[in-house]
């Protein structure tokens, strides 16, 4: 079994399990992290077979030039990216708009994920969300082996730029349904 049909078995036995809980599919969402954009051709299949709405942490950690390695083409210009594009267009599929520090290190306003950030929310501007992300803990690839066990420092963020420059990005009413409308629908307030 490849690595996208695990995820696959698990989104399917965590649905399986809700659907026995007797969760009611609005107030409850499955979170994933695929950063892999060859594995969004099936998981696009899974997501809009889903009871549940499939919610992708952090901006799919796609990275962005100040993270990507040397010479890649840029994520939104790759071939996958329609895969992942069409998925989200499909409409239950879900994104949170957190940790920009796991897709870029180009703090604190993190410029370089402007065009991931505009063209996740024009797609869909009523499937993306605002997340914290806080604590903020060490990015993945910076955890060391000899670290296993000890207690890692948090990360320092300036959540106030970072959130500045993202409502830079955004139009009022992007800004509105990110912040506002989209968590009510998603996490169903008010029901």
């Amino acid at each position: 079994m490849n690595d996208v049909e695990k995820q696959v078995s698990l989104i399917h036995e965590t649905a399986n399990r809700l659907i026995k809980w007797g969760a009611h599919s609005k107030a409850w969402g499955i979170q994933i992290q695929q950063p892999k954009l060859c594995y969004w051709n099936r998981l696009r299949e899974v997501a809009a077979s889903l009871a549940f709405p499939l919610v992708l942490d952090h901006m799919g950690l796609f990275k962005a030039a100040s993270m990507a390695p040397a010479g890649s083409t840029p994520v939104t210009q790759q071939a996958e990216w329609q895969d992942f594009m069409g998925a989200l267009r499909d409409g239950n599929l879900w994104i949170k708009i957190s940790a920009p520090y796991r897709n870029s290190r180009a703090a604190p306003h993190f410029e370089d994920l402007y065009d991931i950030v505009t063209q996740l929310v024009r797609a869909r501007p009523d499937r993306v969300v605002w997340g914290s992300d806080w604590p903020h803990t060490q990015r993945h690839e910076d955890r060391r082996p000899e670290n296993i066990g000890k207690q890692e420092p948090f990360l320092v963020v300036d959540n106030q730029s970072w959130i500045v420059s993202l409502s830079t990005w955004l139009s009022e009413d992007e800004w509105q349904a990110l912040w506002v409308e989209n968590p009510r629908k998603l996490y169903d307030y008010y029901s």
